[in-house]
C-alpha cells in the first residue's frame, strides 16, 4: 500500500560527513552556490539537505530585512544629526 503523505525511504537517509562538507563548501562558491542551493531547496531526494537549505534561506531573509531596517535607522539618525549640526552652525 502506498503512503502518499510520506516520502520514500531514500529521502530519509542520514547524510554522511562528506555530504555535509560538500553542502557547506558549495555555499562558499559565489553564484554557483546560490543556484545549487535553490535547486536543492526544492529537491525531494534528501529531506535533511532540503530542510537545512530552507532554514538557511529563512535565516538569511530575516537577517537581510533586519539589516535593511538598521541601515535606514542609521541613515535617518545621520540626517538628523547633520541637520542639527547645520542649524547650530547657522545660528
Amino acid at each position: 500500500m502506498d503512503n502518499y503523505g510520506e516520502p520514500d525511504s531514500s529521502s530519509k537517509s542520514v547524510m554522511s560527513v562528506g555530504q555535509w562538507l560538500i553542502t557547506l563548501l558549495v555555499s562558499f562558491v559565489p553564484c554557483v552556490g546560490i543556484i545549487v542551493y535553490i535547486v536543492w531547496a526544492f529537491d525531494d531526494k534528501n529531506l535533511t539537505r532540503r530542510n537545512f537549505i530552507r532554514a538557511n534561506f529563512t535565516i538569511g531573509a530575516v537577517i537581510s530585512v533586519l539589516t535593511f531596517f538598521l541601515l535606514i535607522l542609521i541613515f535617518a539618525l545621520g540626517l538628523l544629526s547633520f541637520n542639527t549640526l547645520t542649524d547650530v552652525a547657522t545660528n
